[in-house]
């Protein structure tokens, strides 16, 4: 089957825009909190691709839920993670789409991205981005695909779920169809565009 990212090579970044007016005046706090594989460059990139710099950005409704703020995180992930950052409230969707707390969301997102680092997906920025818009779980976008089983990725380990276009052995379903929101589709546009922007910071 012909899929959405039939012929894109998605070991390599693909040009896209890398900042928005919103998007300086995080570059501070981003430095301040970047550490481990949550480098700067990865926050900013990470950051734009999730909600182009908007503090109100409010994902659309999926499986998983919802996702709010400069970095997209869901309230359970945001309390998984506020003690890394000396958090003591209760974090609901109201904080994070609260500019007052925009740096300590960005720390809870450096925090979520390098425990993905330490997990299946491993540091790489590709697989980060991955992980942390797929699932990073064992069974979550960095997992080994059964439909592309063979299959090699760029450093040579197993073709990932979320690389895999297809949804079948025989290669005649496509993950996600023509649809950006379903399947592993957005997962691997923000791929492609995370691995360019962090070579390329736009602020």
């Amino acid at each position: 089957a012909t899929c959405l990212h039939s012929g894109v090579n998605l070991c390599e970044g693909q040009a896209a825009e890398c900042t928005s007016s919103f998007c300086s005046q995080y570059a501070d706090e981003i430095d301040r909190v970047a550490n481990g594989a949550a480098t700067a460059s990865v926050l900013k990139a990470l950051m734009f691709a999730e909600s182009t710099c908007k503090v109100g950005a409010v994902s659309p409704d999926t499986p998983s839920g919802r996702s709010y703020g400069l970095m997209q995180l869901q309230p359970a992930t945001a309390n998984m993670f506020k003690n890394r950052c000396d958090i003591t409230a209760t974090i609901t969707t109201s904080w994070l789409t609260n500019p007052v707390n925009a740096e300590k969301s960005i720390c809870i997102g450096a925090a979520f991205i390098n425990a993905i680092a330490g997990g299946i997906c491993g540091p790489s920025v590709r697989n980060l981005y991955a992980g942390y818009n797929g699932g990073q779980s064992a069974s979550g976008a960095c997992s080994e695909s059964i439909h592309c089983a063979g299959e090699t990725s760029c450093d040579g380990s197993a073709v990932k779920k979320w690389e895999c276009l297809y949804n079948n052995p025989e290669h005649t379903v496509c993950n996600g169809g023509s649809e950006i929101l379903k399947g592993y589709n957005q997962t691997r546009v923000g791929a492609l565009k995370v691995m360019y922007c962090a070579a390329n910071p736009g602020f």
